[in-house]
């Protein structure tokens, strides 16, 4: 067997980890999301600050932790996935609860859904076979991401329509590049292990949710301007 297809086999076994993987975490997630969601005493909890600021931060702290290779046994790594997910199915309890409340809504954010998993599904594709090097995309992706932040948060203040569909249809390019980035770095990363797989699915499970969150922004968007009359 050639240096070559060995190297093959490690990489697809490492993204079959890696998408094993988030397929858990988004099960999780969900599982969490619907189970708070159901409950109102849960979800006023949830919104209480001292709930809800450890909530937010604790993704991003614990996804330092692992991409600075600090966690090494396995077992604390599955656990620290297992409850970043977790905590990532959290921050969709409110948008659960709308769900569960409202039939349209419900339908709503199941084209939400399928529109990001259509899009995941073929920058995934893309970052997998494509030979063009994506490396050099990583900076512009995140001073755009950057971008994006700030102008989530001017909308607050100016609450506009047209804002609000450009800020969307931004995020759902900003994401989809994430996602062929990040596929193409774990590809090329195969060599990192357990450690690299969990960093992997992480980056691809928070990539996805924020897709999701964006493609249904721009589709509701979209709805509201074509029901605006026109001058």
């Amino acid at each position: 067997m050639t240096l070559e297809c060995v190297d093959t086999q490690a990489r697809s076994a490492h993204m079959t980890r890696v998408y094993s993987l988030m397929a858990g975490g988004v099960a999780v997630s969900s599982s969490v999301a619907y189970m708070v969601g159901m409950s109102t005493a849960a979800l006023a909890t949830l919104m209480t600050p001292y709930v809800f600021v450890p909530v937010l931060i604790t993704p991003f702290v614990i996804s330092y932790l692992i991409s600075a290779r600090r966690v090494r046994n396995p077992v604390y790594l599955t656990g620290l996935f297992a409850l970043t997910t977790a905590t990532m199915g959290l921050w969709l309890a409110n948008i659960a609860a709308k769900a569960v409340a409202s039939t349209a809504f419900a339908s709503a954010l199941g084209l939400s859904v399928g529109v990001g998993a259509v899009i995941f599904a073929g920058l995934a594709a893309y970052g997998w076979f494509t030979k063009r090097d994506l490396s050099v995309w990583g900076s512009f992706l995140f001073a755009a991401l950057l971008g994006l932040i700030v102008a989530g948060f001017a909308n607050l203040f100016l609450a506009s329509a047209g804002f609000s569909l450009a800020t969307a249809a931004i995020g759902v390019l900003v994401f989809a590049g994430l996602i062929a980035f990040d596929v193409q770095r774990a590809k090329q990363d195969y060599q990192s292990g357990y450690a690299g797989a969990v960093q992997a699915a992480l980056n691809l499970h928070g990539r996805a949710e924020a897709l999701t969150f964006f493609a249904g922004l721009l589709l509701l968007a979209a709805n509201v301007g074509a029901r605006l009359p026109s001058s």
